[in-house]
């Protein structure tokens, strides 16, 4: 199936069910996953104040996704963000430690505007919040150490 065969699939869903967030985040959130069936999916974040202008972006990024790739898509995802709050280190070292490790319900972002955000399916299929057989809850590490109360 052609990547505008599997958008144009996509959208009135997405359209239909996508939430709008309030300030101080972007009105939309959407995430792109793109694979062609045989490798992991890359994923880009878009982000905007109109879903129309950021659907036509997420089609170009996800375009040159494939592009890149040389490779024709199987399957394309869009996520989108219903509900974003606001946390603090130790509030979310809290949650983690409260969490079977690689069994984190929600998605991370680092920063207000999503730039360094990541789904729950990137945390838990990267192992990203694992520290190893010993912890037996989420971690999350920061460069050499990790986030501890």
């Amino acid at each position: 199936m052609s990547l505008s065969h599997l958008l144009m699939r996509a959208r009135p869903q997405v359209e239909k069910n996508v939430v709008t967030l309030a300030d101080p985040y972007p009105a939309f959130v959407l995430f792109f996953s793109v694979s062609d069936g045989q490798r992991r999916a890359e994923v880009t974040t878009i982000t905007g104040e109109d879903f129309a202008s950021v659907w036509r972006k997420g089609m170009q990024r996800v375009a040159q996704l494939v592009e890149k790739k040389k490779t024709p898509p199987r399957w394309l995802r869009v996520d989108w963000v219903e509900a974003a709050e606001e946390t603090t280190w130790l509030d979310l070292h809290a949650r983690l430690k409260a969490t079977k490790r690689n069994y984190f319900r929600y998605g991370l972002s680092l920063d207000r505007a999503f730039q360094h955000a990541f789904l729950e399916t990137e945390l838990n299929g990267n192992a990203m919040l694992y520290e190893g057989g010993a912890t037996c809850h989420a971690v999350l590490p920061v460069g050499e150490q990790r986030v501890v109360a």
